[in-house]
């Protein structure tokens, strides 16, 4: 039998043509499924993050913060690891800061509701994972690292008066096809102590003036740890590697704020009448050290007085504030007992009574 060698060689390129369409149609197939995982993977892992600061009951300390978000989503077979680490401003319109500052002027829950509604709501798409986060704001007399709040020093050697500082640090798993409000919980972190002195005993008009020196005052202030914002379980959603949040690091996750280097501060006192008073706003008392008051009374015959006295136990509860407390003033107050002997000259002045007490802001000057 006779072969037609052309119909051969046409058959045999049919062939190989459909195989190399066959193979051709079978790569592109896997090339549209890895573009096709690498799509889902990353659409899957995308979580919506709603960040809004609250000012809780206290009045608001800022129109502006400053928030830095840190977190790790780990690699896959379909993705390399993606690491976040971002800081923005976070700013309330002209009008709306106005507002805020005028309800602070009123009452702290107008304040904090206006202070709310003022700053608007930063919504951020995230990988999955589990993020730290630190908000804070520009305050005068400090300088910030982002840890730590550091008072600045003035000539003399002794600590600069902080402005009103609120901040908070809270971890927060980011999960994604689920709503993310972390609660941004502003926590104050300065406090006004206010001294008095009442001349109780004695001619008050013999004494023209006090200057004073307190110890053991802390110069720096660290925000670590926040709240737990998601339970356990909610973390088991995610891959263990996405979102590490141990039992113990959730039991840890409560608000902390240690106080760190110490240093003084000069109390000025002013006069009312019989009752001489210095209100002074802190970071906090250093809890290591002893907290030591120097006292120089001047009396009308230029004669000066020194005395100092230990104010450990009575401020020990100075640290001990809260959001609902953040007004209220650390109040310590002593007798002022004035001598003159006629049998000898001079004047001697001895301060008792030391009592630790509470009051507004507004009682205290609202310095």
């Amino acid at each position: 039998m006779n072969t037609n060698p052309l119909h051969s060689l046409a058959s045999v390129t049919a062939s190989v043509t459909t195989s190399l369409t066959a193979c051709l149609l079978a790569l592109a197939c896997l090339t549209a499924c890895d573009r096709k995982e690498l799509f889902e993977h990353q659409e899957l892992y995308a979580a919506t993050v709603s960040i809004r600061p609250d000012w809780q009951s206290q009045s608001p300390t800022a129109s502006a913060l400053q928030i830095r978000i840190r977190g790790t989503h780990p690699a896959t077979d379909f993705s390399p690891a993606i690491s976040t680490d971002t800081t923005f401003t976070l700013a309330a319109s002209g009008a709306a800061a106005a507002s805020a500052e005028a309800a602070a002027n009123a009452t702290a829950t107008a304040a904090a509701s206006a202070a709310n509604a003022a700053l608007p709501e930063a919504l951020l798409t995230l990988p999955e994972a589990s993020y730290s986060l630190i908000a804070w704001h520009e305050a005068s007399g400090l300088t910030f690292d982002g840890t730590r709040f550091r008072l600045s020093t003035l000539p003399d050697g002794t600590l600069a008066e902080p402005a009103p500082l609120c901040a908070a640090a809270i971890t927060f798993c980011a999960i994604a096809g689920q709503e993310n409000r972390p609660p941004l919980k502003m926590q104050p972190h300065t406090r006004l102590l206010k001294l008095t002195l009442n001349i109780s005993q004695g001619t008050p008009e013999l004494l023209t003036d006090v200057t004073a020196t307190l110890t053991g005052c802390a110069a720096t202030r660290e925000i670590r740890g926040g709240e737990k914002l998601t339970r356990g379980e909610d973390c088991e959603l995610m891959k263990a590697e996405a979102c590490e949040l141990t039992k113990a690091e959730g039991d840890k996750l409560t608000r902390t704020a240690e106080t760190g280097d110490v240093g003084s501060i000069r109390p000025v006192f002013t006069r009312n009448g019989n009752t001489l008073s210095a209100t002074h706003r802190l970071l906090g008392i250093a809890p290591a050290v002893r907290q030591q008051l120097t006292l120089t009374l001047h009396y009308a015959e230029g004669e000066l007085q020194t005395q100092v006295y230990d104010l450990t136990s009575f401020l020990s509860g100075f640290n001990r504030f809260s959001p609902d407390t953040a007004d209220e003033v650390f109040t310590l107050t002593g007798d002022l007992q004035l001598q003159q002997s006629l049998e000898s000259p001079g004047i001697s002045g001895t301060i008792t009574g030391w009592t630790p007490g509470t009051e507004t802001d507004l009682e205290a000057g609202n310095k």
